[in-house]
């Protein structure tokens, strides 16, 4: 065990140990305020924990796992104090194996850069082609499908716990694909051929499907590529390719809008062994506000959405939509790999998750639209001037999120 990993376990115990077990031992209700937590966590022992972000402090990539490590300092009354190591400096790319060992006690878990050791979740992300295309609603649709059908697999939870890891969510949603072409490429015809770049085994089937050649490159490698014209388009968010740099040699990006192309999903968890040591009331605090933590996620993406998309109108491109032949051609590709989906033996009962996909995604259509986000999604086109992230209300639906697809595995 490493010495960063005894240090937490020693802090985490001592807070059962010395801190009086029977008040500690409580949990609170959920939809408690601030106050509720402080008081129940009054005579805990000091715990401190280590989160890590990709980038600077206060960038926009930082904005989620500050606001995440702030809250829980506030709302814990600094009985927990977060460090954050900024650059990746800890890990890059998935997170999963620095909190298993306990270098990180908290991070993002990219099942599908691991199948070997997550194979339920990782497969679950093939699922995500029953999401939204639309850039607003879509992204919210995302993350209520997502987030609700894969929290509700018990086996998902299991491998991770298995892992060394205790998931406060499965996957959680993500905002939707399209292709980024260094030069217009919005059908069929203009597809056949074309090397294009992806990062999942679902793209790649998605990319062939479509007539064009799959290139299989690591996220480092994408803009070398389009640069160089080793591959002519990359399949994956506005979000992934502004961070990746892509849009000024990719400033085309065509998107589908009836269909969706599947998406890259994350999930996030505690270090299993610090995790067990908490006292109830500091798990329940550490669950309960992963709600914010989400919308913070959500809305980094949204931003690099909408910065993605100036930078392609600056190089000469901009979001066009694919041909109608194209969208229908995806879409049969997408019922094909479902229906593929159904008869393996990937996870348990696989027609029934798929099922449980679809059925999600027709209970989160039905609560955006009441909740009224289909009257309000400008379209890619629109969404650069429209959206204005210090005004754009969230709170509805992630309080939302949390009672449908949150509150049912919430610590008790």
């Amino acid at each position: 065990m490493s010495t960063t990993r005894l240090g937490l376990a020693a802090m985490a115990f001592g807070a059962l140990a010395f801190g009086g077990a029977p008040a500690l031992a409580q949990g609170v209700p959920p939809g408690s305020g601030k106050q509720a937590f402080i008081d129940a966590l009054a005579d805990m022992e000091p715990v401190q924990m280590t989160f890590q972000s990709v980038s600077s402090p206060g960038e926009n990539s930082s904005r989620s796992m500050e606001t995440y490590a702030r809250m829980i300092e506030e709302w814990s009354g600094g009985k927990i104090t977060v460090e954050i190591v900024y650059g990746s400096a800890i890990i890059r790319g998935n997170n999963a194996p620095a909190i298993a060992d306990g270098r990180l006690s908290y991070g993002g878990v990219i099942s599908q850069y691991d199948p070997s050791n997550f194979p339920i979740a990782s497969a679950l992300v093939d699922l995500s082609v029953v999401s939204d295309p639309r850039p607003l609603y879509g992204t919210l649709h995302s993350y209520g499908v997502m987030m609700e059908a894969s929290n509700a697999i018990p086996e998902a939870w299991t491998e991770q716990q298995d892992y060394g890891i205790q998931p406060l969510m499965i996957l959680m949603g993500a905002p939707p694909s399209g292709l980024f072409c260094s030069q217009p490429r919005t059908g069929l015809a203009d597809l056949e051929g074309a090397r294009v770049r992806s990062g999942s085994v679902m793209h790649a089937k998605e990319v062939e499907a479509l007539g064009a050649s799959n290139v299989s490159l690591p996220y480092s490698e994408m803009f070398e590529a389009l640069q160089r014209g080793i591959a002519d388009c990359s399949l994956t968010s506005l979000s992934t390719a502004h961070i990746a740099g892509i849009v000024p040699v990719a400033p085309h990006y065509g998107y589908p809008t009836a269909e969706s192309f599947a998406v890259t999903s994350l999930g996030g968890g505690y270090d299993l062994y610090l995790w067990e040591e908490l006292p109830l009331a500091a798990r329940q605090l550490l669950f309960d506000l992963q709600k914010d933590y989400a919308e913070q996620y959500m809305r980094y993406n949204l931003v690099n959405t909408q910065r993605a998309l100036r930078v392609a109108a600056e190089n000469g491109g901009g979001a066009v939509p694919l041909d109608p032949a194209l969208d229908e051609r995806l879409g049969a590709v997408n019922e094909a790999l479902l229906a593929e989906f159904a008869q393996t033996a990937r996870v348990p009962d696989p027609a029934g998750t798929v099922e449980r996909f679809r059925a999600a995604a027709a209970k989160w259509t039905r609560i955006l639209d009441e909740m009224g986000y289909d009257e309000i999604d400008p379209g890619w086109e629109g969404f650069v001037d429209w959206y204005d992230d210090e005004t754009v209300n969230f709170e509805p639906f992630f309080d939302r999120l949390y009672q449908e697809a949150m509150l049912p595995h919430r610590p008790k």
